[in-house]
């Protein structure tokens, strides 16, 4: 299925960055422990802390609400704002957390050497990506059965879940940037077979879907793809080195760049970066709560609050 977009001409090149905004560093609270993933409830943010074993409820004051202990190196994060889900990747397990007051109420093995990382929610099934295994599991969110397990490629660290629309008929697939084999892997949800596996740059980290294309980031390439949703590469652009997070709100698209300590915010028709924005050090984990960015910096302890940019209007330069 290809995507049909006026834009597609635009974005079969490399976007030029000299129009491009610089922000002053935005307002930044202090979450011990390394933060690493963040998650939004509804109202309140959940940030894994990988060598602090806990996870940190704050609210969209930057606010700590309060700190709970789960596993070993907690990594990936998701909620449904009824329940929060942990995947511990030093212990080989999921936190399950009650949203209200964080404790903890299961807790799921998912047996030995599989490092889970990334985490998904959709349609009452838990998605969890295993850097050591290199599969990727769907399990029953409110019991942690098993119900599939697909091998991707190596150390798949990134998901986003893909809806494909035909006619009367709506597929859904999940995304996984598979970082050590270059690649990224779509599977079917209904399934946990595998529908295509797609070249991408070097070290894929994150994923995400804006309603049309699909956004792959690429670590050591410090860029930014555009995919069709059969994985043709649509547009490559520039954002920064160490490109990991990615989130879209549609019209724009976030890039977290570790290498840089920086933000990219690019236009999702063209891909023409609009803003670079100063973060913390190391940037990783990018949320948003509906009118906010939410950034987590792991090497300073920080979690950084862009104010008022999702669904801001985008220029056209």
């Amino acid at each position: 299925m290809s995507i049909v977009a006026a834009c597609v001409s635009l974005c079969l090149g490399v976007a030029m960055a000299a129009s491009a905004v610089v922000r002053a560093q935005p307002q930044a609270f202090t979450v011990e422990g390394g933060p690493e993933a963040i998650a939004f409830d509804g109202r309140f943010l959940w940030v894994t802390s990988q060598f602090g074993d806990t996870v940190t409820k704050l609210n969209t004051d930057g606010f700590i609400v309060g700190a709970f202990k789960v596993g070993v190196r907690p990594t990936g994060i998701v909620t449904d704002g009824k329940s929060v889900w942990v995947a511990n990747q030093g212990s080989d397990s999921i936190s399950r957390l009650d949203a209200i007051d964080g404790s903890l109420d299961d807790t799921f093995r998912l047996g030995r050497d599989h490092g889970p990382g990334a985490l998904l929610l959709d349609d009452g099934f838990l998605w969890v990506a295993n850097r050591r295994s290199n599969t990727v599991m769907k399990l029953e969110a409110s019991t942690g059965a098993l119900k599939s397990a697909t091998r991707v490629g190596t150390r798949p660290v990134g998901m986003a879940i893909v809806t494909m629309r035909s006619g009367d008929t709506t597929s859904t697939f999940v995304w996984v940037a598979n970082h050590q084999s270059n690649s990224v892997t779509k599977i079917n949800a209904s399934t946990g077979a595998v529908a295509g596996t797609y070249r991408v740059g070097d070290s894929p980290v994150g994923v995400a879907f804006d309603g049309t294309a699909v956004w792959v980031t690429n670590y050591f390439s410090g860029n930014v793809m555009r995919l069709d949703l059969d994985g043709v590469v649509r547009g490559t652009y520039a954002t920064g080195d160490g490109a990991s997070g990615v989130v879209c709100d549609g019209r724009q698209v976030w890039v977290a760049n570790q290498g840089t300590d920086t933000v990219s915010r690019l236009r999702a028709a063209d891909g023409v970066l609009l803003e670079t924005i100063k973060v913390g050090d190391g940037p990783t984990g990018l949320v948003s709560d509906g009118r906010n960015l939410w950034v987590t910096s792991g090497g300073d302890d920080e979690i950084a609050k862009v104010a008022d940019v999702i669904g801001a209007t985008v220029a056209v330069r």
